[in-house]
């Protein structure tokens, strides 16, 4: 069947202060270098935004950074895999928008980090045609989000509440999932139904 070559690994990218980072050397051309968590000097590229046609979207366990929102992204045969953080505002941003985002569309991922009128703003915006994709869970409309016993939480209940958020968030991605397959199954069914001619025949 002609020759085989080795399946090319996907490029990861994270996120460090409102920047898309990807992992460099050091004395690589236009990297930059930071600590990181655990105060280790790592080098890396910074962009402020990526393009790409989504192929998937799944929530996995790190040993050592817990749950993380894995977007899997193609760029004109390049894999891409766009890791965020859930417990993390980026996290959050990203999954309120999830059930809005399709397979095989292009999509742009900007994230943010700024501060306007004394409050700080985090997150990342999703765009698509250029248009930003709205949050479909807001405090508006929470669309099943657990609600706070009360308006005013102490340290303790907040942390408890946010683990129930967070684990609501996660079972959204199993939701995408099989909203992805129903609508796979649902055009295979309708390209059958118009393979049928008048008669009602298949045309082979």
């Amino acid at each position: 069947m002609g020759f085989e070559t080795e399946q090319s690994r996907a490029t990861f990218i994270g996120i460090f202060a409102g920047k898309l980072t990807i992992r460099a050397n050091e004395g690589d051309e236009g990297a930059v270098s930071r600590e990181n968590k655990n105060g280790v000097k790592v080098w890396e590229h910074h962009y402020p935004k990526f393009t790409g046609t989504l192929t998937n979207v799944e929530c996995t366990k790190h040993e050592k950074m817990g749950y993380q929102y894995v977007i899997s992204l193609d760029d004109v045969g390049t894999t891409y895999k766009l890791s965020i953080g859930v417990e993390s505002k980026y996290g959050d941003s990203f999954v309120c928008k999830l059930l809005s985002l399709k397979r095989g569309e292009v999509l742009t991922f900007a994230p943010y980090d700024f501060e306007k009128d004394g409050k700080k703003n985090v997150g990342i915006s999703i765009l698509r045609d250029g248009e930003k994709i709205p949050a479909l869970i807001t405090r508006e409309n929470p669309n099943g989000r657990p609600q706070p016993e009360s308006e005013r939480l102490d340290e303790d209940d907040y942390k408890a509440y946010m683990i129930k958020v967070r684990k609501f968030y996660r079972s959204l991605v199993d939701k995408w999932q099989e909203n992805q397959i129903a609508k796979k199954e649902a055009k295979q069914e309708t390209k059958v139904a118009n393979s049928f001619d008048e008669s009602g025949d298949l045309p082979f």
